[in-house]
């Protein structure tokens, strides 16, 4: 029976050079391993959580931050904080992501469309955006929730449609 042994997989380069730069630089190997606590909090709320959000512990009312059953302290309704602050990453997980998916998408769409149209399409399209540029990103997400209402749907909305703008900008530009 022939000696049969598999070749070792080469580590590639760019993974070497990944955990060398994490290596030398300890503040950047620290951000990502709380980026990374943060996200797996979010998806694993329900079962990462002390409490339930929304359970009201009377007797705790507006208790300052200690070791015991609520780390964070409670709200003045009662509630854990941290329990609160590990379900609230969800919606701002869903609001990030969502908002930066229709802003790239957005402004690819009407990136691609100037760059690729030409002539006066592309010129009328870039003084569009740079006119809507000159308003304060806030300001236009705040007159996009007056305008769509209240929700989370509609704050994803509003914020990728403040970052399109500045996304919308042609390779020939």
């Amino acid at each position: 029976m022939a000696d049969v042994t598999l070749p070792r997989r080469a580590t590639s380069a760019r993974r070497t050079a990944m955990w060398a730069y994490a290596r030398n630089h300890v503040f950047f190997l620290i951000a990502c391993l709380v980026a990374v606590a943060y996200v797996l909090a979010a998806i694993f709320a329900p079962w990462v959580a002390p409490h339930a959000p929304t359970e009201q512990d009377m007797m705790a009312f507006m208790s300052p931050p200690a070791w015991g059953p609520h780390p964070l302290g409670t709200d003045s309704f009662g509630q854990d904080l941290l329990s609160r602050t590990i379900y609230g990453a969800r919606y701002a997980l869903a609001i990030g992501l969502g908002a930066v998916a229709i802003g790239a998408g957005g402004g690819l769409v009407i990136g691609m469309a100037a760059g690729l149209s030409g002539g006066f399409v592309e010129w009328a399209l870039m003084r569009l955006i740079d006119s809507i540029l000159a308003i304060p990103s806030l300001i236009m997400a705040i007159a996009f929730i007056s305008i769509l209402g209240q929700g989370v749907d509609k704050v994803i909305l509003a914020v990728g449609l403040a970052l399109s703008r500045s996304r919308c900008r042609p390779p020939s530009a």
